[in-house]
């Protein structure tokens, strides 16, 4: 709120009495009341003027921020205590507050350095067994290849021996077989033979009997 009076003055009466005009100061005052910084001040001062011939007139300017009226020869300190007082609360606040969040934000800082760490231990060991791994199969992979040769190798041995076995039998049999039809045929001819005796006469075989020394009867014969 800011005031402005002007009031006219008219002779005193020093200078009735000593017809002497001596200038007299009229006394404006004016009250400034600041909003703009957190402490609110009020400062009273005085402006001294000629005497004029104006008639008193008064001016008075609103602000749209009513505020307390107070002397004007005092200093309102307890006012800008009190906003010092909070300003300071909310500043102790505002630095607690952002010492929490750095001290979360170091702590989450450390705890992602720890986690990418482990998952570089996490990923060596995994390389490492992926590598184990491989060398056990491929260990287990050859083992199991020799011992299929050794098998098939066996099993081609034993195929061989047994190839051999059969020719072996095959030949026995073609000799058998060949043995067979010579007695097949030595027993036709034997029996062509016996064949042939029983057609010969009695009195023809006397003969021969008398000289082979062998005895013939036709009923032996039949």
């Amino acid at each position: 709120m800011t005031t402005k009076t002007l009031t006219k003055q008219y002779p005193s009466s020093y200078k009735r009495i000593f017809g002497e005009e001596r200038p007299t100061m009229a006394r404006s005052t004016y009250s400034s009341r600041q909003f703009s910084s957190p402490v609110r001040s009020r400062v009273t001062y005085s402006v001294s003027s000629a005497p004029s011939t104006y008639a008193t007139k008064s001016y008075r300017v609103r602000s749209s921020a009513p505020g307390p009226k107070l002397s004007s020869d005092t200093v309102d300190f307890a006012l800008s205590d009190a906003i010092n007082t909070e300003f300071k609360a909310n500043r102790t606040n505002e630095k607690a507050e952002m010492q929490h969040l750095n001290d979360r934000f170091a702590s989450y800082i450390e705890k992602v350095r720890f986690l990418e760490q482990q998952n570089k231990v996490l990923i060596t060991e995994l390389e490492q067994h992926k590598g184990r791994g491989t060398s056990r199969i491929g260990d287990l992979y050859e083992e199991e290849m020799r011992e299929l040769r050794r098998q098939v190798d066996q099993l081609n041995n034993e195929k061989a021996r047994v190839e051999v076995d059969r020719d072996n039998l095959a030949s026995d049999i073609d000799r058998l077989r060949e043995k067979l039809q010579d007695e097949a045929l030595q027993r036709e001819e034997a029996e062509i033979n016996l064949q042939s005796f029983r057609q010969v006469p009695a009195d023809t075989c006397a003969p021969l009997q008398n000289q082979y020394g062998c005895f013939y009867s036709s009923s032996s014969l039949s």
